[in-house]
């Protein structure tokens, strides 16, 4: 009983709290300040570069794709994590690389 009447009396933070998290993404909608595929480019070759150093990524000029070849520390680091370990299969020493596109379309 104790923890029901102590949640209620949480409850209308929890609802102001929805209410600005709806309300930042309402403005950050109409302002357009949302990652860009070009930001998202320059972070990754950014990571590459410190992080990752033996992977490079592909691009060529006027295609939507570019291929990702990671090296050993980007591999490592992808088998970290749970939810990429799904992925991580595409990241295989034998693998060809892997596709993908900063374009948000």
């Amino acid at each position: 009983m104790r923890q029901l009447e102590l949640l209620e009396s949480q409850a209308a933070q929890f609802i102001g709290t929805d209410l600005y998290f709806d309300d930042e993404v309402e403005r950050i909608r109409k302002c357009r300040r949302y990652v860009t595929g070009e930001q998202m480019r320059r972070f990754l070759l950014d990571f590459i570069r410190t992080q990752c150093p033996k992977s490079r990524l592909e691009e060529n000029k006027g295609e939507e794709l570019a291929r990702l070849y990671p090296d050993e520390s980007l591999r490592y680091l992808l088998s970290q994590h749970n939810e990429a370990s799904a992925i991580s299969k595409y990241f295989s020493p034998s693998s060809r690389g892997i596709d993908i596109t900063f374009d948000l379309k």
